[in-house]
C-alpha cells in the first residue's frame, strides 16, 4: 500500500515516456488490432483527464487497487505515444527509478466499451509498470538510470515557481517571462516529425512574454518552409548564434 507523502519532496517520472506506439497489436481475447500513426495521434488529442484521469499501477489491476501516480497528459511523435505522469508516490518513483519496473503497457477502453468516457476513439485506462513480465509491446525506450534522482534536484526550483518543465501542450493557457523550447531532431535527412505540427509549435512559442529561446539544428530544421523562413527573420534581427560560438 503507498503510504501518505507528508514530505515536501516533489516525486516524478521522466517526461515523456513512451508507453505505446502503432503497429500490429494482439488485446487479451486473441482480437488482432492494426494502429497507425494517426490513431496514436487521436489516442493523445482525446484524452482528457479532467474527464477521467487514467492511473499509474504496478501490473494490470484486476480490482480497486492503489493508483500510485496519475497521466498528467498524453503527445505523440511518429506513431510512438508519449506519457507525462504526476502526483507520483515517491517510494513508486524509487522503484521505478532503481528499475525494479522498467517496462509499460497501456491499456485501453476500446472506441465502444460502454464506460470509455469518449465513445469512439482508443482511451487510455491505465499505464501498468511491469517487473518480471514482459510487454506485449517491446522496444519501448527506457530512461536512464537516475534520471528522477536529477528531477528530484530540481523540485526546491518547482516548488517556488521560478522554473516550470513540461511538454508544449502541458503549457497551452500559460504564459511566463522565459520560455526555452528544445527542437530534438538532428540528422541528414531533413526529416522533423513532430515538429512540422506548426500549431503545436505556435503554442510554444507564443508563451513567453519577454524571451523565447530556441535551441535546435538549423540544418535539419530549414528543411521545412516554417522553420527555414524562421530562421531567416532570427538572423536579420541578429538573434542567432551557434554551437560554435558558444565552444569558442
Amino acid at each position: 500500500m503507498p503510504s501518505q507523502n507528508t514530505s515536501n519532496t516533489t516525486a516524478s517520472l521522466p517526461a515523456q515516456m513512451e508507453i505505446f506506439r502503432a503497429g500490429q497489436h494482439i488485446d487479451d481475447s486473441g482480437v488482432v488490432h492494426n494502429f497507425s500513426a494517426a490513431d496514436v495521434t487521436a489516442m493523445a488529442r482525446c484524452y482528457e483527464p479532467t474527464l477521467r484521469e487514467s492511473p499509474l499501477t504496478i501490473g494490470h489491476p484486476k480490482d480497486n487497487l492503489p493508483a500510485w501516480g496519475w497521466v498528467k497528459g498524453l503527445a505523440d511523435r511518429d506513431g510512438t505515444l508519449l506519457m507525462d505522469a504526476h502526483q507520483v508516490q515517491p517510494q513508486f518513483a524509487e522503484m521505478v527509478d532503481k528499475k525494479l519496473f522498467k517496462k509499460r503497457s497501456s491499456s485501453f477502453y476500446p472506441p465502444q466499451h460502454p464506460n470509455n468516457p469518449k465513445p469512439g476513439h482508443w482511451y487510455l485506462r491505465h499505464v501498468a509498470f511491469l517487473g518480471a513480465q514482459q510487454p506485449a509491446i517491446a522496444g519501448l525506450a527506457d530512461f536512464a538510470e537516475g534520471t528522477i534522482a536529477e528531477s528530484a534536484a530540481l523540485s526546491g526550483l518547482l516548488q517556488n515557481c521560478i522554473l516550470s518543465v513540461g511538454t508544449v501542450d502541458s503549457f497551452q493557457g500559460q504564459e511566463r517571462d522565459i520560455i526555452a523550447i528544445s527542437l530534438t531532431r538532428s540528422n541528414h535527412h531533413g526529416e522533423i516529425g513532430f515538429l512540422a505540427d506548426i500549431r503545436r509549435m505556435n503554442v510554444g512559442m507564443t508563451r513567453a512574454r519577454r524571451k523565447l529561446l530556441l535551441v535546435g539544428d538549423s540544418s535539419t530544421l530549414s528543411s521545412h518552409p516554417f522553420f527555414k523562413e524562421l530562421l531567416t527573420y532570427v538572423k536579420r534581427i541578429g538573434g542567432y548564434r551557434t554551437a560554435w560560438e558558444i565552444l569558442d
